[in-house]
């Protein structure tokens, strides 16, 4: 009954927790996520999917980077001269009227709002009178943070200079922006222009016999029963555009020598580099790409369930599966996961990814081991490869309600892989291969 009333094959969180498996503390890419607003969608629903939106689980594979926005007036911003959309068919053209030069546009508020100068502040937990700290930086990269010292580095401490250029390689360099873009739409008009192409391919077959009489009043019935069943639908989607903050050398060299402020600095240089900061156009971010992704809702009714709790389903769904279409596609994107169990000998191992990430079974993970190399860097090496067993594959969709659970069948709180090995262990890392 429920798959009839949503056409929902797609990702996200779950709300069952596992019972069983180590949560690993590992160093993790970091990332904002806000929306662009768009007030053209139907009032009711665009209220539902927004606030769906903003209070959805963040993404559990990343940190939140979060810099207070929420949301903005992308579409509104006014860029002269924006490129047209490349050839497409008239259908697209008209469904992405509103994109129309959406790169410029953010751009443009990337640079407006000083985005990237924001996740940086962030990083170093810029106060109100312009100082930084590496409290921050020191916890999600777990170093020492009595001597993860700037001003000691910049004296030539050949450690101290070695973490921070770790620090900023491993974690401030994988630090990512994602603005989704959300649509609501009736099915019905997509649906009434399949119908009427229908019948117009109908009204064209020969009924001069019994035979083809009855093959087209088939034709009709069937071209009925499709419009009805689809014209009442509605389709949530999401596009998801991707930015990656620039981090390097150069930057950081300027940062840590000509922006850098803490609770040391005399009052007047520390307002003259405060200023210097807030004008600051070293920082910038780096357009990675983009993805979309939908889901079919057929029917608002049914199964005890609410019109709020269907739609905001599909939109937590297929936000979720943007984000899986990113990290698939893009290799700077792909986060690392720890192996949360290893049993019997290394032969059993299991990562708490599943479904929301678009796992279906089969697909071939990485194992890495993290190790420092000369250059007092963090590298990866990839000691194993393992294969998603699809038998034991985690279900951690969102359902609005509980999810459904086979009767007398052991609930899966982790995936399972084949090809463990002996000499694995919790918190080895995996990474999806290409």
């Amino acid at each position: 009954m429920r798959n009839l009333i949503l056409s929902l094959v797609i990702l996200s969180g779950s709300l069952t927790q596992a019972q069983d498996v180590q949560e690993v503390k590992y160093r993790r890419s970091s990332l904002h996520v806000m929306m662009m607003e768009d007030a053209s969608l139907n009032p009711e629903y665009k209220n539902i999917v927004d606030n769906t939106f903003l209070t959805m689980p963040f993404p559990d594979k990343y940190d939140n980077h979060d810099i207070g926005i929420s949301s903005h007036d992308i579409l509104n911003i006014v860029v002269p001269d924006v490129e047209e959309l490349e050839d497409k068919s008239k259908e697209e053209k008209k469904q992405d009227k509103r994109l129309r030069g959406v790169d410029k546009k953010i751009e443009k508020f990337i640079k407006d709002e000083g985005v990237a100068r924001g996740l940086v502040a962030k990083w170093f937990n810029r106060k109100a009178d312009g100082s930084f700290s590496t409290e921050l930086i020191a916890e999600r990269g777990s170093y020492d943070a009595t001597v993860l010292d700037v001003k000691k580095a910049n004296m030539q401490s050949r450690l101290l200079s070695e973490q921070l250029e770790d620090a900023g390689y491993e974690l401030i360099g994988n630090t990512f922006l994602v603005i989704n873009k959300a649509n609501f739409v009736e099915n019905e008009i997509a649906a009434t222009i399949v119908y009427e192409a229908a019948k117009a391919g109908i009204a064209e077959m020969k009924e001069g016999t019994t035979m083809e009489q009855l093959v087209k009043t088939a034709a009709q019935t069937t071209a009925d029963a499709v419009y009805n069943r689809t014209k009442e639908g509605y389709t949530v989607s999401t596009r998801a555009f991707l930015y990656k903050l620039t981090w390097n050398d150069s930057i950081s060299d300027v940062f840590y020598t000509d922006l850098w402020v803490d609770e040391s600095t005399p009052a007047a240089e520390k307002v003259a580099k405060k200023q210097l900061f807030d004008n600051s156009d070293l920082f910038s971010m780096e357009f990675v790409g983009m993805e979309k992704a939908k889901v079919l809702i057929l029917n608002l009714f049914g199964e005890n369930l609410s019109k709020k709790q269907i739609v905001s389903e599909a939109t937590i769904r297929t936000t979720n599966k943007v984000y899986a279409k990113l990290q698939k596609t893009y290799e700077v994107f792909k986060p690392k996961t720890p192996l949360a169990q290893v049993e019997n000998k290394g032969k059993i191992c299991t990562a708490r990814i599943g479904l929301k990430e678009g796992l279906q079974g089969g697909e071939k993970f990485d194992v890495l081991e993290q190790f420092t190399n000369k250059e007092g860097l963090t590298e990866y090496k990839s000691i194993a490869t393992i294969k998603v067993d699809k038998n034991k594959l985690w279900d951690n969709q969102y359902y609005a309600t509980e999810p459904p659970v086979i009767e007398g069948e052991k609930v899966i709180q982790a995936t399972s892989f084949k090809g463990c090995k002996k000499n694995f262990y919790p918190g080895l890392l995996i990474k999806q291969t290409k």
